[in-house]
Order: structure tokens, then C-alpha cells, then sequence
């Protein structure tokens, strides 16, 4: 069956602008970054192998139609001749262009500049012949071609194909007014690669000036002003690396603070969010204390933990990021009440922290950080997926997951010492029990039993665990009238019963519920 080289074109085509151009956009308007280099560079070399496959196919079909055009009235084989040569056409145009797209995706060190340099050099061959009136694509290709020589280190030749394009001579068509804006930024983006700081600003400042009477309509200022941003945004940050360079740390800092400043504004944008925590967390400086860094870095850090977290199970997460994470939400926690921490935001940092620790594996911890949450905000909205989640964890995966079993050093709020202790060594060897002040409890037949002192009336009495291996210790007192004592693990059951999930299957009158399906006392 014969290939059809255009469904191949079409499908590169649709990668290149749903797969690769976001992508794209981010390196070049944040600057290089080795995790997005990644993520790029085995889609854009799909579709460069994919557009040689067109392009190839549809030459071959192309010669194959010629040898049977022997009658010159044969207007079906001309026709097709002429369509398969168009495919071919537009895949190496589309794959050369594309190149851009490829060389952006290798990192710039010593070897990535010479991979880079060979693609780019092809590239700019193919495109020089395209670069002239005949082909109506001068201003197109000049800008390709610039950026190109960008990826590869030459500067000075990309400036000086950008300005042919900014000031529109000798060029078809005239480029228009995002044609012009396109070559200005990047002549910019050429200073700050090139290290030339000043010269930088100074395009910026006249970048700037010039959008504003060039460019028309209130989203096309949107975006350019956003752009601005992004490029003041790296013009600090590349002075900042070259203050610390030089042994200049306080000057190192106050560029980075300058830096964030810029991205907080654009934080405001919706949009932008994302891009914003990104760069954050994987451009810079975030090694140190957490208390030293500004919370919008806090926030971000907690973020990229959430998208860490959520990973598909068979992939590995980064547990460094996680545990960053994790000291960030308790930072952000910390800062409860203060300008950019509301009641909400700290709640909702509260709440990240155990999912954090259980994609981490500490399952101990973060049922002591589902319980923390519980006790802390007794009257969130959260509260009982809190406890669902806690009693699922500790039931699922310390009781009868792959972990029991463990010796378990456990710490219980309302349990006297003495023979109790001795009383639960058989279940659980190395039990380690203390006196909680507001309640009293005792142990028959190696059950831990909690009566709650009426006059308190807890909200929810939980115990604390602090080894794997170990039932929910809790009791769930709302209503002690009803609940006229707990019983070990009875609170996981109950979360269990509810699937781990929900807010019904968590609420405090699940135990009472669990007596009736015959899980009560014996």
C-alpha cells in the first residue's frame, strides 16, 4: 500500500504546534533550561524524522508519476506530479526551519555547540536559497536564519540579519510590524547572551518605546508587555550571576530580588502562573534556608512539589524536590497572617504537607501530618478528607501493606505507662507509650480502650504514631454521649469502610455505625 506523504506532513505539522512550540517559546524567551531541553529534544527529532520521511516519500512518488507521464495531456498525472511536489517542497521547508526548534533543544556546552553549530549550518544552506523576492519569504526566512546563528553563538551575524529586517530595505515583502518586533527582541536576547548587559538595556528601553507606537490592539500589548518582562526578568538575573561570579554576594542577592520582583508581577497573570513557578524553582538560587526566601519562591517550591507528587505511580518522583516542598509549605505555614499568607493559603500548605511525605514514603509522618492538620483546624472544610486520608494510609499501608510488621515505637496521646505497656507488647514489641493529660485510658486484653473526659468534648481524639507497622490509634469523640469509648484502629476501619475517600465515610459518628455492622466491642 502506497504512503501518502502529505497525512505524514500534516502529522508533523500538528506535533510541531500542539508537541513542540510551547516548548520552544519557553527557551526562547526564559533562556536555556536543561529539563525543558529535555522534554523537547525527542519530540522535535520525531518530527524532523518524520518531515525527511514526507519530503523522501513524496520524491519518490514524485519520480515514480514522471516515468508514466508520457502522454502531455495527461492532466491527473500532471496534477499530481505538481501536489507531490509541493509536499516535498513544504516538508524541507518546514524541516529546516524546524532545525531552530532542534538546535534549541541540545544544551549549549562544549559538545551541545558543535552538534548545535552542524545543524544550524545545514539549516542557514537550505534557507539562503529561499532568500530572495522570488520566494515572497524574505523577512520570514532572515529572521530564521538570525536565530538560528544565535543558537550557535554568532551574535554578530545574527544582529546584523535582524537589522535588515528592522529597517525594511532591500527585503520582500516589507516585513510588517511583528516581523520587525520579532528581529528588535531577539537583537535584544543577542546582547544578553553575549554578555553585553548595557547594550541589553538599552534595546529594551527602546524595544519598549517602539511597541507601544508599533504594535495595535490591547492583547498584542499584553503579550509584548509580558515579553518585556520576561526579558528584564533574565537581564537581572544574568547581572546577578555575574555579581556572584566576581565574589559580589549582597550584590548577587539584590539582582535576584530585583528578578523576583519582575515575576511577581507577572504572577498576576493566570496564564503566566505556571511558566513563573517554573522558573523559580529551576533557575534560582534555592539552596539555604527557607526563611530567607521570598513567598512567591515559597509558593512555587510547593507547586513544583504538587507536580511531583502527582506523577504517575511507575515513575520515580524527585524526592529532593518533595522534601523542598515540604520545608516551604511549613515556612508558608509559619507566616500564617502576614501580607502574602492568608488564612487560606496557610491551610491549604497545612493540608500539601503529609501528601508530600506519603509520595515520599514516610507514611509514619505523614499520618502524624493528616492528624496535626486534624487537631489544628478543627472546623476547615478539609478536615474530615484529612482524617479519611489518614486512616486510609495508616490501614492500607502500615497494617496491612507491605510494612507490617515493623517494630513500632509508637507515642499515644491518653495512654497511662505501667502494665499497659506490658499489655501491648505481644501486638506491637518495642511500644513506646506517654501520659496525655486530658484523657484516660485502659488496656483489656491487648486493645487500647479511651474514655475522653466529658468536659473537654474533643472534636476528635487521635493518637499519634511514629513508626511503620501500626494501626490508627484514635478515638473520635464528638459526641460522648454517643461514643462511649474508641477502640485501637477503629477510626482507620471506619475511614476504610468509606474507601479512603469522600467526606461521609470520615465523619465522627462512623464508629457508632461500625458497632451496628457487628465491628463493635467484644
Amino acid at each position: 500500500m502506497q504512503k501518502d506523504p502529505s497525512k505524514l506532513l500534516e502529522y508533523a505539522s500538528l506535533l510541531l504546534s500542539e508537541g513542540v512550540a510551547r516548548d520552544v517559546n519557553l527557551l526562547e524567551f526564559w533562556g536555556e533550561n536543561p529539563a525543558t531541553q529535555a522534554r523537547l529534544r525527542p519530540v522535535i527529532e520525531a518530527v524532523i524524522a518524520m518531515l525527511d520521511k514526507a519530503a523522501e516519500e513524496a520524491e519518490a512518488q514524485k519520480a515514480a508519476v514522471e516515468k508514466r507521464m508520457v502522454n502531455p495531456n495527461d492532466r491527473a498525472a500532471a496534477d499530481l506530479w505538481t501536489k507531490l511536489d509541493e509536499t516535498a517542497s513544504t516538508a524541507k521547508y518546514t524541516r529546516h526551519m524546524a532545525d531552530y526548534d532542534h538546535a534549541l533543544s541540545i544544551p549549549s556546552g562544549p559538545a551541545g555547540q558543535a552538534q548545535r553549530a552542524k545543524i544550524v549550518d545545514e539549516a542557514v544552506t537550505y534557507l539562503k536559497d529561499l532568500d530572495n523576492a522570488e520566494f515572497n519569504l524574505q523577512p520570514i526566512v532572515r529572521n530564521r536564519m538570525a536565530k538560528l546563528l544565535m543558537t550557535k553563538g554568532d551574535f554578530a551575524g545574527a544582529k546584523e540579519l535582524f537589522q535588515t529586517v528592522i529597517d525594511k530595505k532591500g527585503i520582500t515583502p516589507e516585513p510588517d510590524p511583528f516581523q520587525q518586533y520579532e528581529a528588535r527582541y531577539f537583537s535584544t536576547a543577542c546582547d544578553l547572551e553575549a554578555g553585553k548587559l548595557d547594550e541589553a538595556r538599552k534595546r529594551l528601553a527602546d524595544l519598549l518605546k517602539w511597541q507601544k507606537e508599533n504594535l495595535k490592539g490591547e492583547e498584542a500589548q499584553k503579550g509584548v508587555s509580558a515579553a518585556a518582562d520576561m526579558m528584564q526578568y533574565r537581564i537581572h538575573m544574568a547581572a546577578a550571576e555575574a555579581e556572584r561570579k566576581a565574589g559580589r554576594e549582597e550584590q548577587a542577592k539584590k539582582g535576584e530580588a530585583a528578578a523576583v520582583e519582575v515575576l511577581m508581577k507577572l504572577a498576576e497573570r493566570p496564564d503566566l502562573k505556571g511558566i513563573i513557578f517554573d522558573q523559580l524553582v529551576e533557575r534560582m538560587q534555592l539552596t539555604g534556608s527557607m526563611k530567607d526566601l521570598d513567598t512567591l519562591v515559597l509558593k512555587a517550591l510547593v507547586q513544583k512539589g504538587i507536580a511531583e507528587r502527582d506523577r504517575p505511580a511507575t515513575e520515580k518522583a524527585d524526592e529532593k524536590l518533595l522534601s523542598r516542598a515540604v520545608e516551604a509549605a511549613r515556612e508558608l505555614v509559619s507566616r500564617k497572617g502576614t501580607k502574602d499568607v492568608d488564612d487560606r493559603t496557610a491551610e491549604s500548605a497545612d493540608l500539601l504537607i503529609p501528601t508530600f511525605l506519603e509520595r515520599l514514603g514516610k507514611k509514619v509522618e505523614a499520618a502524624n501530618a493528616y492528624l496535626d492538620f486534624i487537631q489544628k483546624y478543627p472546623n476547615s472544610a478539609q478536615r474530615e478528607a484529612a482524617f479519611n486520608s489518614a486512616g486510609t494510609l495508616i490501614v492500607m499501608d502500615l497494617r496491612r501493606g507491605p510494612d507490617k510488621g515493623e517494630k513500632a515505637v509508637v507515642d499515644v496521646d491518653a495512654l497511662p505507662p505501667g502494665r499497659d505497656r506490658e499489655a501491648l507488647q505481644p501486638d506491637w514489641p518495642g511500644l513506646r507509650l506517654r501520659r496525655a493529660p486530658e484523657g484516660r485510658a485502659k488496656v483489656q486484653g491487648g486493645r487500647r480502650l479511651l474514655r475522653p473526659r466529658p468536659a473537654q468534648r474533643p472534636a476528635l481524639q487521635l493518637g499519634r504514631l511514629h513508626a511503620d507497622g501500626v494501626a490508627l490509634l484514635a478515638a473520635d469523640a464528638v459526641d460522648t454521649g454517643r461514643r462511649r469509648r474508641g477502640e485501637v484502629g477503629r477510626a482507620g476501619r471506619a475511614a476504610q469502610s468509606a474507601g479512603g475517600g469522600g467526606t461521609e465515610g470520615g465523619r465522627p459518628g462512623q464508629e457508632a455505625r461500625g458497632r451496628r455492622d457487628g465491628q463493635g466491642d467484644r
